[in-house]
């Protein structure tokens, strides 16, 4: 009996399926580490804003774009948008992946917002979640 060969044949099976898991595990480690990040981003943006001196708005927005340039991992699509009124200021950011591993439905599923609400007056947050 030779079963010499049968060690090979069921590696060339499984190594395709370990390594693809491998890939995966990988990038959804970079996904969420980049989520966190830009979550940390806006409430600190906020912040900047609420304890920040002069135009709230305009330092929040280059806030973001320097501390998301300098961090994240993936290419990421965002938007940020940054209200302000008597009693608060609100930071908003849109964040999608440029590209994807596997294909455009994980790009459709991986789009999420973040706000961030700081009072101004109390200095305390009054929202700060995922939409």
């Amino acid at each position: 009996m030779r079963r010499k060969g049968s060690f090979t044949v069921e590696a060339a099976l499984i190594m395709p399926v370990i390594l693809g898991f491998i890939v995966l595990f990988l990038y959804l480690a970079m996904f969420l580490h980049d989520r966190c990040i830009i979550r940390y981003v806006c409430q600190e943006a906020a912040l900047e804003a609420v304890y920040g001196d002069g135009g709230a708005g305009i330092s929040a927005e280059s806030y973001v774009c320097d501390e998301i340039e300098k961090k994240l991992i993936m290419d990421w699509d965002h938007e940020v948008h940054v209200s302000s009124d008597d009693e608060s200021i609100s930071v908003r950011i849109s964040a999608r992946p440029q590209k994807t591993l596997f294909s455009k439905v994980l790009t459709e599923s991986a789009q999420f917002d973040i706000i961030s609400v700081w009072s101004k007056r109390y200095r305390a947050c009054l929202r700060n979640r995922d939409i």
